[in-house]
């Protein structure tokens, strides 16, 4: 991926340049590197996949743990299956949504894919990305992760969570509240205003995760109007002590 090869050359660049006393910015994708590695992460589970772009990031860039990926839509989660086929380390779980309840539900497809979403999605939305526009619905499982998690996570691993569920973050949390009590660190879509209808806002998403017991520890941005410059969506990065 191209995205990936340039961020293997700034961390290259930054990391020469520190030899020469230069101090070159750290990438995104270097902080969230450090952060899972310092917390010593071994699995994590990537909710709201798609096609795997987030699991393969990681691993073109050096994590050695292993992933869960949960994506509902089927032509994605097809995509995520032969992505995933020559690496152990990388385990699909039956195609499914997250939420807080075990249900039959219908998800709203966009044209982009990557916006598809259980919620309504807003007109600032599709005004920001016309490709985020509803094309289709398609029939889904949603489960909570509270109900499939222990298929997956061992007594010694130490997990993370990453959460792009597109405005569903709240739900997915509700439905988690008993595994989160064995995560290290979560990785968190905030929105900074609303682009799906009902859903909760940065704010309110971070003091939930201090209810937990987590703390904020990066922000990095996620999602902007092109138009404007106007920063719409940030990724939090929140760990427990």
């Amino acid at each position: 991926m191209l995205k990936t090869i340039k961020v293997k050359l700034e961390m290259l660049l930054r990391k020469t340049g520190a030899k020469f006393g230069m101090d070159f910015k750290m990438t995104d994708e270097e902080r969230v590197i450090l952060l899972l590695k310092h917390n010593k992460i071994d699995l994590i589970f990537d909710v709201g996949a798609n096609t795997g772009q987030y699991a393969r990031e990681l691993f073109s860039l050096g994590y050695k743990g292993k992933i869960v990926s949960i994506e509902p839509l089927s032509e994605a989660y097809n995509q995520l299956l032969k992505h995933s086929e020559n690496n152990a380390n990388w385990i699909i779980a039956e195609r499914c949504a997250l939420g807080d309840k075990n249900e039959d539900s219908e998800i709203n497809i966009t044209e982009n894919s990557v916006s598809s979403s259980l919620m309504e999605i807003l007109p600032g939305h599709t005004d920001s990305e016309p490709a985020s526009k509803i094309i289709g619905k398609e029939n889904i499982k949603v489960y909570t992760l509270d109900s499939i998690a222990d298929k997956f996570i061992v007594d010694n691993n130490i997990t993370f969570l990453k959460i792009d569920t597109q405005g569903f973050e709240e739900k997915v949390l509700k439905g988690a509240e008993t595994t989160l009590k064995r995560v290290k660190g979560v990785q968190l879509e905030l929105s900074l205003v609303k682009l799906f209808e009902g859903q909760k806002l940065y704010l309110e998403l971070i003091e939930m995760m201090k209810s937990f017991g987590f703390d904020l520890y990066s922000v990095e941005p996620a999602f902007t109007d092109k138009r404007t410059g106007r920063l719409l969506q940030v990724n939090g990065l929140f760990f427990r002590e």
